[in-house]
């Protein structure tokens, strides 16, 4: 993103932004927003306002080092590049145009490099993202964006009725709120619990409060299983779109933490063989995409 770029995004989150504890408006002071209503101050660190309580600050430096290891291997697995640029196509299909967007979760600032009209935001602190926050006490003012993004992160959280509760809050009427997350298909089910680190508990809705914990079922429970209990608890928000997706080219990819299995002269080869297993996708699909509209 240029300079300038980044300029524009600070002041427009300034304009956006509220207390993360009142949700009132926040007066810019040098080095630090202050809330209109409850007087909290909140650091801005090198161009960045850390937009989070005292009691979740040990949040904000957690994991950087994983946050480092992310980009290493982002930048050097091109095929991983594709992947995820694959999603961001999606995402920005969905997108209000020329709306106020926000990514939650964004870790590393990917999808911002893709999109850099969206305003990236983490409970960690980068040099990748614009602001911190928690993404179940969104910092903005009520129905101030028009999309919010949000790529890995729901699985991740640890009261999503909380975080929907907010999604309806900020969001404008008609304002989308687009999620990619992991679906756990019969393969994928099987692959994960081999492979990979994260928990899977059928049981649950939540997680601990640590950034880096997770809970993988929680996505395909809540949109595949139980979407009735989403529709009876967010009134105000609609399902547009479901789907699950990513037979071959995620897993391929090694993801950020495993090595890839495949080149990256092969993608386009690796999706059209993709394209042939669609009609199995709920049984071998990696991925889920929903998009959610406010009433």
């Amino acid at each position: 993103m240029t300079h300038q770029a980044n300029e524009d995004s600070l002041q427009l989150l300034f304009e956006i932004c509220a207390c993360p504890v009142c949700k009132s408006e926040l007066t810019h002071d040098r080095n630090e927003l202050i809330c209109k209503e409850c007087h909290t101050a909140y650091e801005i660190k090198n161009n960045i306002p850390i937009l989070v309580q005292n009691s979740e600050k040990h949040l904000v430096f957690e994991d950087n080092i994983e946050l480092g290891k992310k980009e290493a291997a982002w930048n050097k697995n091109k095929f991983l590049r594709n992947v995820y640029h694959s999603w961001y196509k999606k995402i920005t299909r969905y997108l209000n145009e020329d709306g106020i967007s926000i990514e939650l979760s964004g870790g590393n600032g990917n999808f911002k490099r893709y999109n850099n009209r969206c305003i990236a935001s983490d409970i960690r602190y980068s040099k990748y993202v614009d602001f911190i926050a928690n993404a179940i006490k969104i910092p903005l003012l009520d129905k101030s964006v028009d999309n919010i993004v949000v790529v890995d992160g729901l699985h991740h959280y640890n009261d999503i009725w909380k975080f929907f509760k907010e999604v309806s809050r900020v969001l404008k009427k008609n304002g989308r709120l687009i999620l990619i997350d992991p679906y756990l298909s019969v393969l994928s089910n099987i692959i994960r619990k081999k492979f990979h680190h994260e928990d899977v508990d059928w049981n649950s809705y939540s997680t601990t409060e640590k950034a880096s914990d997770a809970n993988l079922a929680i996505p395909t429970k809540l949109f595949f299983k139980d979407r009735s209990l989403f529709k009876s608890k967010n009134p105000e928000l609609k399902v547009l779109h479901i789907n699950a997706f990513e037979i071959l080219g995620y897993p391929l990819s090694g993801g950020f933490n495993r090595k890839n299995l495949a080149p990256a002269f092969m993608y386009n080869i690796i999706r059209a063989l993709e394209l042939f297993l669609l009609p199995l996708r709920k049984l071998l699909a990696f991925k889920m995409i929903v998009v959610i509209e406010k009433n």
